[in-house]
């Protein structure tokens, strides 16, 4: 957390504010975020309405909410149902946690490849 704040306030927040640049780099960094923001303005000019019309807007919102509600639900009532298999609370919390790590390990494997 101390590394964030202070990399708020040490960083610059401008090209032209960094010492560590000589002028012809900032300049040139300032050309080249001029050219992108005219670029974006040009091609990507999108109104609040039309995001909230656009398709794959509601398609994303719709996936972000039953990722939510499922892990939600899974993370309240898993200790229930792991009570429920177990004969001894520490066999459930055991249980319980070999039941996430396989999970985590297993998702985070099948998106490495």
């Amino acid at each position: 957390m101390a590394c964030g704040i202070l990399t708020y306030f040490l960083l610059p927040s401008r090209p032209t504010e960094a010492n560590f640049l000589s002028l012809d780099e900032k300049d040139w960094i300032a050309a080249e975020l001029g050219r992108e923001d005219q670029y974006k303005r040009a091609s990507h000019s999108i109104s609040a309405v039309q995001a909230l019309t656009n398709g794959r807007v509601w398609y994303l919102a719709c996936i972000g909410f039953t990722l939510a509600v499922g892990l939600n639900s899974m993370a309240f009532w898993m200790p229930q149902a792991v009570k429920s298999i177990a004969s001894r609370p520490f066999r459930g919390k055991t249980l319980s946690a070999h039941t996430g790590t396989f999970w985590s390990g297993w998702t985070s494997s099948r998106r490495k490849s």
